[in-house]
């Protein structure tokens, strides 16, 4: 799938401020393509599902466990037979030494595929993911601290233990679509800064015309458009997540002004910002992305017992 000219759609990932990652358990009905920042760990629980990658297409059955990259588009499958998948999010910033760390990993860690095993075995990095997503499940306050741990052990075993490329932001060999992801990930670190459209040229050395139709081209929208909805998802984030004031959100954001940050919110969400507060988000997440379906809890932590066992 590597024709970034059909739309596909940015899942954009939401944790804590202690956190860099997310985790969770779900039974998969279907997903369409996506791709979001973070690096993602799946393990089978129960059953079997199908991931659809730009690098790998095939069926990941009980216990077995698969990384998509940050950046990849991929889709995920159910069938028939019932199933249920633990999903650990990891942040890129957990990779980097500090700001100036500009490094990509490209992993290589598919229990499925024999070429993609390290070499001391996927067991220690599936009881690290099987640990997180315990801690997930048990929703107890003085867990988060072992989830924080698990969280750097698990990436301490993904740099020692599994096979990975390092890229460099800007390569000559990086493709376009890649520059436009880029791109995405400077609007998304830059946000509250005025004149963004006339920065993000200037760092990418291309005109704001040249802008526009990479924008139209692989997102179906202008750069303007996409800075205001890039804005909007940091701001329903604060207003989930925080009890900053309106006025606090407005500057973090890059508003510039009330009756913009009103305007837009509202005509992308349909709340006003302070229903939507109230409403504790109101947020199902991409539906066109997500095909989540309900599962038992007290099963997915037998199943994940039985993994450490």
């Amino acid at each position: 799938m590597d024709n970034y000219q059909e739309k596909y759609t940015l899942e954009s990932v939401d944790y804590g401020s202690q956190l860099r990652g997310k985790s969770f358990v779900t039974s998969i009905g279907f997903s369409a393509w996506h791709w979001h920042y973070e690096y993602e760990l799946m393990l089978v629980l129960k059953g079997k599902v199908t991931l659809r990658s730009e690098k790998w297409t095939g069926p990941v059955t009980e216990g077995n466990l698969v990384l998509v990259n940050s950046k990849e588009l991929h889709s995920i499958v159910g069938g028939n037979e019932a199933n249920l998948c633990g999903f650990v999010q990891l942040s890129p910033d957990l990779f980097r030494s500090g700001t100036e760390d500009k490094r990509q990993f490209r992993f290589f860690l598919n229990s499925m595929n024999q070429d993609e095993q390290p070499e001391e075995g996927i067991v220690s990095i599936r009881n690290h993911v099987s640990r997180i997503l315990m801690c997930t499940l048990i929703e107890q306050e003085q867990t988060v601290y072992r989830l924080r741990g698990e969280m750097y052990s698990l990436v301490a075993d993904l740099v020692e233990g599994a096979d990975y490329d390092i890229l460099m932001r800007r390569q000559k060999e990086e493709t376009g679509s890649e520059e436009l992801l880029d791109m995405i990930d400077y609007i998304r670190r830059h946000a509250a800064e005025d004149h963004l459209s006339a920065m993000l040229a200037h760092e990418f050395g291309v005109g704001e015309k040249t802008l526009y139709r990479y924008f139209k081209a692989g997102l179906g929208m202008s750069v303007r458009d996409f800075i205001e909805e890039m804005r909007v998802q940091q701001a329903r984030k604060l207003l989930r997540t925080t009890d900053h004031d309106m006025p606090f959100i407005i500057d973090a954001c890059g508003f510039g002004s009330e009756k913009t940050f009103y305007r837009s919110f509202q005509k992308l969400t349909g709340q006003t910002p302070l229903s939507y507060r109230k409403s504790d988000g109101g947020d199902t997440g991409h539906a066109e992305v997500r095909g989540y379906l309900d599962y038992e809890r007290y099963e997915a932590l037998d199943l994940l017992k039985g993994f450490l066992s």
